[in-house]
């Protein structure tokens, strides 16, 4: 008897789609076949499903959702602004799942989204192009190896910070109360002139340092008793400086890379979201 072949992962890829010919269209196209396909089938992923293909009967709003809920990976490419593809992106977030977010240099990413990881997709330069599917491959082989339970998105994000704050002991409180006086902080830069931004910036990066350090001791108490827990906290506000650093960078320039990679490795390794 022949052993069953084992089961392929699955990936959805929500985008614009556009009529035949669009630019969208051809950009979709160009990304499904030239770029998610070579990385994801060396990988024992199953033919790439988009909305216009599927291949089962009936409604297909049903069926997006279906496959939102259950496949092993999403990607989605924000190029454009799509609502769908927001609409769907959200779903997918909230059954937290792993997704990939696409988008196009240049591209002003929406603030809830800014702080996820992107890979930049520039199908008009073959260089940047090749440079888009190595970032992929090593993306989708981390995104493989760490599972469901390191999903980086807005949503596990604030239901993390929503349970420290009510049911967290002392010190998760406090540091949810920090994330969350951070978002509202970054709300208001988005609204701001480049001065006031540059100056709140500064302080954010600066005054604010000294007055979390203070909190955090204060709270912890003695070094010697809670000294791995001084250190998460010394973290703590290192990482909300690079998330302010990280607002001022162009989002596809290296540093904005290496600040995301870098934030990244320190939320994983100290366990903060």
């Amino acid at each position: 008897m022949s052993t069953p072949e084992p089961s392929k992962r699955t990936c959805f890829f929500i985008c614009p789609i556009g009529e035949n010919s669009s630019p969208e269209r051809e950009r979709s196209d160009l990304i499904l076949d030239c770029l998610l396909t070579p990385v994801l089938d060396p990988l024992g992923f199953a033919p790439i499903l988009r909305a216009d293909q599927m291949p089962e009967p009936g409604m297909i709003t049903n069926q997006i959702i279906q496959q939102l809920l259950s496949c092993d990976l999403v990607v989605a490419d924000l190029e454009g602004s799509n609502a769908n593809v927001f609409y769907e992106l959200a779903i997918r977030h909230a059954a937290r799942k792993p997704s990939i977010h696409l988008f196009l240099p240049g591209q002003k990413i929406p603030f809830d989204l800014a702080g996820s990881r992107a890979i930049p997709v520039d199908s008009t330069n073959v260089r940047a192009f090749e440079d888009s599917k190595k970032v992929l491959a090593e993306q989708v082989a981390q995104t493989l190896k760490d599972g469901d339970n390191a999903v980086d998105s807005p949503f596990a994000t604030a239901l993390a910070v929503i349970s420290m704050s009510t049911t967290g002991s002392s010190v998760e409180k406090m540091l949810a109360h920090v994330v969350n006086t951070q978002g509202e902080i970054l709300g208001l830069l988005q609204n701001q002139t480049l001065i006031e931004k540059d100056l709140a910036s500064k302080w954010l990066a600066n005054v604010d340092r000294q007055r979390k350090s203070r909190v955090f001791h204060s709270l912890l108490g003695s070094e010697n008793k809670f000294q791995s827990l001084t250190k998460q906290a010394e973290i703590v506000v290192l990482v909300q400086d690079l998330e302010s650093k990280l607002k001022t960078l162009v989002v596809d320039s290296p540093e904005h890379e290496e600040t995301t990679a870098v934030l990244k490795r320190l939320r994983e390794a100290y366990g903060l979201f």
